[in-house]
């Protein structure tokens, strides 16, 4: 989620413009810029524009085709940002007009959160929304997008990328997957839908005592909706919390710090940022034991002591790593998991006028980076857990049976026949894999390549069949949870899931030591 906030401060004034665009979970914070320092006069920074002033001149005189001259410089600006992190970019001025149009939190597309990795370079998945076609088409934390719609990603920007999975609702797109670790690539068809952005999406009393909160995104209205949710669990009997950031990709800095606020005591250090070219801390960040309101005043916190279990994974990026950073470090609650995304940069946002266009282009630049209250660099290396437990990762069989489609098609036809009493037809279907197989063998399911398959008895359905066999459990959990979400709704279908999280059985153990 990236997220522009531009905030005129003074006193009991504030103004916020938020844009919300999936992207990717990096902090941005703008500033007010004055003129560009000068240009450097060494001879060898003059020699560099001289000649790149030669091979443009050249190229307008005596190129084969005629040229856009506008276009060269703007490829010539693009390739010297790219030279620098992926997250410091040109925007023209209509990949600018987009970021800042307000979306409201609704907008077509496939519910990925999407960053472009430093080492490899390549175009990456941080994480699913759940809830979207991505969530359920088996998207992964981590999986390698090699192309969309049959086009190759390689040197793509993360704009670029946002606007080709954009579209309207009911039209398909096509992502070629490689998974982290496996060599095979995969095309899925996901169709797009009006994706809904919730901060809060569930909370609710997990057993007596505990409460259990999804916190997904950090947006305009996060602390204030986390806040009303606590005190409604407290009114439920809440005396511990289970606060979930896994596949939280971020957002806006400010309500990652009055998130931490609902937990931490007023005037502890929270975050602080730091540029490598100047010494010192540039800004710090402390809680205000509550949350800041519109108006400017801040309304108290009665959860500074509450018993706290945060847990994170791979997909907890940027403010989601600031909050679990400071938890940790103030020794406020214990922060289970595996390590986290590592994204906590800042960025901001320079309006440039473009000549001939009525509309400004733009720089994105990265400014500094963000450290916890200890002074642990997030940026690439991310929260280490107090209590690291390795995530359950579905079967290579599985994970290509959820990218074609097939848990999504068997509930589907199972609810067109019995309506609202799929769910116990299924659970008195004893037979479940033999129908799996049979729709795999429908739809031209390949686990295997056709020449492993020509070496295979039966081109590998006895291999198969013992595989589905080994993933029985998996493969039940998740045709169930198609039948709740079509039966019961997407709440019954994520509590289901959550039943059965071994990361959430380990926090529930740790709070009951903690409470009594």
């Amino acid at each position: 989620m990236e997220v522009l906030t531009m905030r005129l401060f003074g006193r009991g004034f504030k103004i916020t413009i938020l844009v919300v665009i999936i992207i990717c979970g990096f902090l941005i914070s703008t500033r007010m810029y004055g003129e560009p320092a000068s240009l450097e006069s060494s001879s060898s920074t003059i020699s560099q524009l001289y000649l790149f002033n030669t091979i443009l001149s050249y190229i307008r005189a005596g190129y084969v085709e005629e040229v856009d001259t506008r276009l060269l410089i703007e490829g010539a600006i693009r390739g010297m940002l790219s030279e620098l992190d992926p997250h410091t970019i040109y925007m023209s001025p209509d990949e600018y007009g987009e970021l800042r149009v307000d979306t409201v939190g609704k907008f077509g597309g496939l519910g990925i959160e999407i960053t472009i990795t430093p080492e490899d370079e390549t175009l990456t998945v941080i994480a699913p929304i759940e809830g979207t076609p991505a969530y359920y088409a088996g998207i992964e934390p981590r999986d390698k997008i090699i192309k969309i719609d049959g086009e190759s990603t390689e040197g793509i920007t993360l704009m670029q990328a946002v606007n080709k999975m954009r579209g309207e609702p009911g039209t398909d797109c096509t992502l070629t997957i490689r998974r982290l670790g496996e060599d095979e690539e995969v095309d899925v068809k996901i169709t797009r839908a009006i994706i809904d952005v919730k901060s809060v999406r569930y909370a609710y009393i997990i057993e007596p005592g505990i409460a259990y909160v999804r916190l997904a995104r950090f947006s305009e209205d996060t602390a204030v909706e986390l806040l009303s949710a606590l005190r409604k669990l407290k009114a439920q009997g809440m005396k511990g919390c289970i606060l979930d950031l896994r596949g939280n990709p971020g957002g806006l800095l400010d309500l990652a710090v009055d998130v931490t606020g609902i937990f931490v005591p007023e005037g502890k250090l929270v975050v602080y940022t730091q540029s490598e070219r100047k010494s010192g801390r540039e800004k710090e960040f402390k809680s205000a034991g509550g949350i800041h309101r519109p108006d400017g005043d801040i309304e108290e916190s009665e959860f500074t002591k509450l018993p706290l279990v945060v847990l994170v994974d791979e997909a907890s990026a940027s403010g989601s790593e600031i909050v679990a950073g400071a938890i940790q470090d103030l020794g406020r609650g214990l922060v289970i998991g595996e390590k986290t995304f590592g994204k906590a940069s800042v960025q901001t946002i320079i309006p440039l006028d473009v000549e001939g266009s009525d509309k400004p282009a733009a720089l994105k630049m990265t400014v500094a980076y963000y450290y916890t209250p200890k002074g642990t660099l997030i940026n690439e290396k991310g929260i280490t857990p107090d209590v690291e437990l390795e995530y359950p990762k579905y079967s290579p069989l599985v994970s290509k049976m959820s990218y074609k489609g097939l848990f999504r098609i068997y509930a589907e036809r199972l609810y067109a026949e019995e309506r609202e009493n799929a769910l116990n037809a299924f659970e008195n279907e004893p037979y479940f894999l033999d129908e799996m197989m049979d729709l795999m063998r429908e739809s031209d399911f390949h686990f295997y390549s056709e020449a492993e398959e020509e070496t295979l008895p039966e081109n590998g359905w006895g291999f198969v069949r013992a595989e589905m066999e080994k993933n029985a459990d998996d493969i039940y959990k998740l045709l169930k949870r198609e039948l709740l979400r079509l039966v019961e709704g997407e709440e019954s279908a994520f509590k289901f899931m959550i039943e059965r999280d071994d990361w959430v059985k380990r926090a529930l153990e740790e709070l009951r030591g903690e409470m009594w």
